[in-house]
């Protein structure tokens, strides 16, 4: 019976172990009404990962403003680490919690997963986000895309609660580096989020070959957070940007709309 017990035991958390590589368990963004986080399982590696959260490469950074019934965006959550083998996440929005209620689950709904990644539902119907299948780190990182539609109207500030593995690939939970981190969103802000017009954003910024593409914008111009030009795109198509990085001030020209300045983040 004691070695039938342990076998059963060691099949469990065999189980277990598979299954959270496959996808993560809900309700572990560490946020304040969730059942703990990534680290609640695994341990034991160092140094924490950093977690980056952007909308058309622009970083979530407490500036940018979604826009009340605005169209989707096209998001990405990326991990970074210096020597992990296979990484995870999963995260979730709500409004900021209030002395008299819970976070509203509501602004979650509307989240669409991506490729390698999934929605995930807890009990009392609060949706998540998180991978489908560990992916592999290259070159010290891994990324996820999804896309999110804002509220239909403003319900303040909105806070993203993200959790990531970067895990060592032993096939065991420990020895894995985790971390948590909050984006917060306010609403209507002076410097909003671009949306989808149809199935494409006005611009969006592909880290991979370091290129800022326009769609529908007959110029473009970056200029620094202290308002200096820097460069000039001109006409539509992909721009290399790899000469430059950092955070920038991208002043859109579309060809039939008023222009519009956003935020980018270029790396």
């Amino acid at each position: 019976m004691r070695y039938l017990w342990i076998a059963v035991t060691a099949f469990s958390l065999l189980a277990l172990r598979e299954a959270n590589s496959s996808q993560p368990p809900v309700a572990r963004t560490g946020a304040p009404f969730d059942n703990g986080s990534c680290g609640s399982c695994h341990s034991g590696g160092t140094p924490a990962p950093t977690i980056t959260l952007s909308v058309n490469g622009n970083p979530v950074d407490g500036m940018l403003g979604y826009q009340p019934g605005g169209g989707p965006l096209n998001m990405e959550v990326r991990v970074n680490h210096g020597t992990a083998a296979t990484g995870g996440f999963e995260l979730t929005v709500a409004t900021l919690p209030t002395a008299s209620s819970a976070n509203d689950p509501t602004p979650a709904n509307s989240l669409t997963a991506g490729t390698g990644s999934t929605i995930l539902t807890a009990p009392g119907g609060r949706k998540y986000l998180g991978h489908q299948g560990a992916q592999t780190f290259s070159g010290g990182q891994v990324s996820w895309s999804f896309t999110w539609t804002p509220p239909s109207t403003d319900v303040g500030t909105l806070r993203w609660y993200v959790a990531a593995n970067a895990a060592n690939g032993n096939g065991s939970t420990s020895g894995d580096a985790t971390a948590t981190a909050t984006f917060d969103m306010p609403a209507n802000s002076t410097v909003l989020l671009p949306t989808q017009t149809g199935k494409q954003p006005l611009y969006w910024y592909d880290p991979l070959s370091q290129t800022l593409t326009l769609k529908r914008v007959a110029q473009a111009e970056l200029y620094t957070m202290e308002g200096r030009l820097v460069h000039t795109l001109r006409g539509e198509g992909p721009h290399p940007v790899g000469h430059i990085s950092g955070v920038y001030l991208l002043r859109l020209y579309p060809e039939e709309a008023a222009p519009v300045t956003v935020r980018v983040w270029l790396y």
